[in-house]
């Protein structure tokens, strides 16, 4: 049996201390799925995942074809702290849960479970000492996402951008976590022009928005403003970096004699078609062959003349694109985007990002969520809304006044539990950053969404204290928070009134399978037969005979048949 031991990488030599979650109950999911495969008498499958935080129970599920569970499978811990699990499946086991065992190809999945989670709850925070020393102290951190996608190699792991000045204790890069929220790098992975444009001055270039693909790739934005491509980044390899749109053509343009002063610079295909221009927010869609990556782009932030296009670029399985975009949403005219008010039967202006701030984008299957700060109460120009491939049209709209002195938003979608999260931003210390939270549904036949609004939804990120820059969820619903204001990241368990029971199910990859053929069966059903009555006996790990065994992991053998066991 393999014991599975989580560390975090040695960074002690540039002091900073590592922890992981402060106790405080999180929203549980399974991670790390594997199997392995013994060959003997009848063929074993030994079923191992890890969590994210202790569970109390866990179980497998096996699954045929049609995606129907067929038989359920205890789980048992394989360490003390509940975080690493096992199963074993063979068909002398499958036959003890009193069905009849068919041969074929199974899928499975790992269900876990924990205690509840009776209120918001802070499960991070990197301004926590350990040893007397915080954790870790960024600053101008504007990219946080999670890979939520279970056939990703990458599957639950945190990528957190950061920009480092004077007063951090981390050099600039990107920080991966464990879904423990363990460091697993020393960040500073992009040292010598990883943009490949002779730019050095790494405190010029820093990640900004970032999303990732259903296979795990990563993309990213900067925040220096001649970068105006999109980038491609190998998390298996983080200091490999790849211009998406790698010939396009920057050009300067000039909207007006009047705003001459204003130089505004736009990406252009060979065929002379606009592609993106100043760095707005991404997100991607699909999966192998239809993967689309989006590109929403703001108004220009001092003329307010510019259209704020999304362009979609069907880039499939690779990582640059140099035609013109697959599609364009956003028709438009004069200094916003208009969208189809399908309640009110009418053209509503939007402003996407008709202030000097940028919006933020979440894609979902069948459409995407955006939001865009704004600082005067206006029914036509929402700061939220649901926007449905569907129906072409947006289905879901609402208006949410930020102070005055807002500078930015941030918003988190978890498509899966059907949650999603935004928040302002406060620039005054005296007072906190709510973030709105709500479950949400979608009809899958006409393409509308209902928000199910559940009471104490609008919640405070304390530990964040003044400002928000970007927000995601995890797989079970745990929401990760950034903020260059205090220069922390922040974690928050959801309430099982919100979210349900802590309960989560995570697919094995499709690739993982337990094959039952009909050998096994007549071979596991001829065991049970002779085994029935034979005499039982234990032995330890090591093969040595133990006679009263307890308080262990222990093999059991009854006459032919051997398996593993927890007393």
């Amino acid at each position: 049996m393999r014991k599975v031991l989580l560390t975090a990488l040695a960074l002690c030599t540039m002091g900073i201390a590592s922890a992981q979650m402060n106790g405080n109950q999180a929203r549980v999911y399974a991670y790390g799925l594997e199997q392995a495969e013994e060959t003997g008498t009848v063929t074993t499958y030994t079923l191992t995942f890890k969590t994210n935080t202790a569970a109390t129970e866990a179980s497998v599920n096996l699954k045929d074809a049609n995606g129907d569970v067929k038989y359920t499978v205890p789980a048992v811990k394989t360490d003390d702290a509940g975080k690493a699990w096992e199963a074993v499946v063979d068909v002398y086991e499958l036959n003890k849960l009193g069905k009849d065992v068919v041969a074929g190809d199974y899928t499975w999945e790992a269900t876990v479970s924990a205690p509840e989670v009776t209120a918001w709850t802070t499960v991070y925070n990197s301004e926590d000492k350990v040893d007397g020393q915080v954790i870790l102290n960024f600053y101008r951190s504007y990219g946080l996402e999670v890979d939520k996608s279970p056939e990703s190699s990458n599957f639950g792991r945190v990528y957190m951008a950061h920009q480092a000045t004077s007063g951090t204790n981390v050099p600039v890069g990107m920080y991966t976590f464990t879904p423990e929220l363990q460091i697993e790098n020393d960040g500073n992975p992009y040292k010598n022009d990883i943009f490949g444009i002779g730019e050095a001055d790494t405190s010029t270039c820093s990640l900004a928005d970032m999303c990732i693909a259903k296979d795990g790739r990563l993309f990213f934005t900067a925040t220096k403003l001649d970068l105006y491509n999109v980038y491609a980044i190998n998390p298996n390899n983080l200091e490999k970096v790849t211009k998406v749109f790698n010939n396009a053509t920057l050009k300067h343009e000039i909207p007006s004699e009047t705003y001459k002063k204003y130089v505004y610079k736009s990406l252009f295909a060979s065929d002379g078609t606009r592609m993106t221009g100043v760095r707005g927010s991404i997100a991607t869609y699909g999966e192998g062959e239809n993967t689309t990556l989006m590109v929403l782009e703001p108004t220009n932030i001092y003329l307010k003349l510019w259209t704020s296009p999304i362009n979609e670029f069907k880039i499939g399985e690779d990582n640059t694109w140099d035609e013109a975009p697959t599609n364009t949403i956003a028709p438009t005219s004069g200094n916003c985007m208009k969208w189809w008010d399908s309640e009110n039967n009418k053209n509503v202006n939007c402003h996407i990002a008709n202030a000097s701030v940028y919006p933020s984008m979440e894609a979902t299957k069948n459409g995407f969520w955006c939001v865009q700060y704004y600082s005067s109460s206006n029914n036509s120009i929402p700061t939220f809304i649901y926007y449905s491939r569907k129906t072409g049209k947006v289905e879901y709209r609402d208006v949410y006044t930020y102070p005055s002195n807002a500078s930015s938003t941030a918003l988190a979608v978890n498509e899966d539990l059907g949650l999603v999260a935004y928040a302002g931003t406060y620039n005054s210390t005296t007072k906190l950053t709510p973030a709105i939270v709500t479950k949400y549904s979608e009809d899958a036949e006409t393409g509308k969404i209902t928000i199910n609004e559940v009471n104490g939804t609008d919640y405070t990120l304390a530990g964040l204290g003044n400002k928000a820059d970007a927000m995601t969820f995890d797989y079970a619903g745990n929401l990760y928070a950034i903020t260059s204001g205090k220069e922390i990241m922040t974690v928050y368990a959801l309430p099982d009134a919100l979210v349900g029971a802590n309960t989560r199910t995570t697919p094995a990859k499709a690739s993982l399978k337990v094959k039952v053929t009909n050998e096994d069966i007549l071979t596991g059903v001829e065991d049970i037969a002779v085994d029935a009555n034979a005499p039982v006996e234990y032995y330890n790990l090591q093969g040595v005979k133990v006679e009263n065994p307890s308080n262990g992991i222990f093999i059991k053998k009854q006459g032919t048949k051997a398996t593993k066991v927890v007393l």
